[in-house]
């Protein structure tokens, strides 16, 4: 029997909101203030760990970065409006913010 995995967002009440339509390795899930955005790390098929961000109910599912090194723990700031993050760009983890969608108003 084989057994398949997914991943999916669910709310408070049980119900599923949204699911991820990408099988892949995902990591550091953090919702956004407003509920609406999934930060997420994800693992690219050359082992490369990145971050990319879910809106929920539209699947849109940007990528955030596009390092070589590894992107990880993604934390939203209280507006939503930016994303600390640790890049291990110079071999060890630092905090990085980013906006991430420079096209959107605040």
């Amino acid at each position: 029997m084989t057994r398949s995995k997914r991943s999916v967002w669910v709310g408070r009440d049980g119900k599923v909101l949204s699911e991820a339509r990408w099988e892949a390795a995902y990591q550091s899930f953090r919702p956004s203030p407003d509920g609406k955005r999934l930060a997420l790390g994800m693992w690219d098929d050359r082992g490369n760990g990145d971050l990319w961000i879910l809106e929920l109910g539209r699947e849109v599912f940007p990528r955030v970065t596009f390092d070589p090194a590894r992107e990880s723990i993604p934390v939203w700031s209280p507006d939503g409006a930016q994303i600390a993050y640790f890049s291990e760009r110079t071999r060890k983890p630092i905090p990085v913010v980013q906006t991430p969608f420079a096209d959107e108003a605040p």
